[in-house]
């Protein structure tokens, strides 16, 4: 699975992330889906299997809902809002898309929406937590 950060998020979330996680909008295709529209972009990332990382509230939730009304797929989307994340909050971003990543990388993406949690302590330590 590979992330395809919207234009409202940093390149610098893809260079945090592990190689060949995610991919900036700017420099998907040389930058030739800048500025195309919500659907478009959705439709394009359809045909490459890339899940859509955006903060874009406002339009695409309305967007996915006309899309499923009218039969038409995506390949998932991962919603992030700006009450759980700041925009420059880089590290937190990606360290939150690793985690989703690996509790979720193998399930089908088709049609899937959700919104990035932040990672809590307990997820940052890979060890068993301490008996008492």
């Amino acid at each position: 699975m590979l992330f395809l950060l919207d234009e409202h998020l940093s390149p610098e979330v893809a260079r945090i992330c592990p190689p060949s996680t995610a991919v900036a909008l700017r420099d998907w295709r040389g930058g030739a889906m800048l500025g195309n529209t919500d659907g478009r972009l959705l439709e394009e990332a359809a045909r490459e299997r890339l899940v859509l990382v955006t903060f874009d509230l406002a339009t695409i939730p309305a967007l996915l809902q006309e899309m499923a009304a009218s039969g038409r797929g995506h390949s998932g989307v991962v919603l992030i809002s700006s009450r759980s994340f700041a925009q420059n909050d880089h590290a937190a971003i990606a360290s939150s898309l690793q985690a989703l990543l690996a509790s979720i990388a193998k399930d089908d993406w088709t049609n899937r929406v959700v919104f990035l949690q932040k990672k809590t302590p307990a997820q940052k330590s890979s060890a068993p937590p301490e008996e008492p």
